[in-house]
């Protein structure tokens, strides 16, 4: 009784800390991943009768193929484009990789030795009329 009428304070000190509640799950992420997987799943579905339209014949569904690319992502934006210098069908790559990042011009798709290369903060451009032109300082 004498425990009970003066208690210890060091227990009452443990005794009152309690543990802050634990924070609420958030439904709106549960939410949103069932969203976005039935709509991956209405989409595959989509593209899946599309192969089939396109076999068949329809030309709006063979105009839709390939839109749509699977496997790995490729880099943040483009990195090579289709172009053409002195006449030539060839590639520009952007290359960000290097010491200094640069825009260089190739004639075969994957040739690592490029015909030119100029550093991206040596490029100026220069709008004449609609069309806009590339400089090389």
């Amino acid at each position: 009784m004498a425990d009970a009428v003066h208690p210890d304070e060091a227990t009452l000190a443990g005794a009152n800390t309690t543990d802050p509640a634990p924070p609420k799950k958030k439904h709106s992420r549960r939410i949103l991943a069932f969203f976005k997987g039935t709509t991956k799943g209405g989409v595959e579905t989509m593209l899946g009768t599309d192969r089939l339209k396109a076999a068949v014949g329809a030309q709006h569904a063979r105009n839709r193929l390939g839109v749509l690319q699977s496997g790995p992502s490729r880099p943040a934006g483009p990195v090579d484009f289709p172009a053409r210098y002195q006449g030539k069908k060839g590639h520009l790559y952007i290359t960000t990789t290097a010491t200094s990042p640069a825009l260089s011009w190739t004639t075969a798709k994957n040739d690592i030795d490029p015909i030119f290369s100029i550093a991206i903060h040596d490029i100026q451009v220069s709008h004449l009329g609609k069309i806009p032109y590339i400089l090389n300082c």
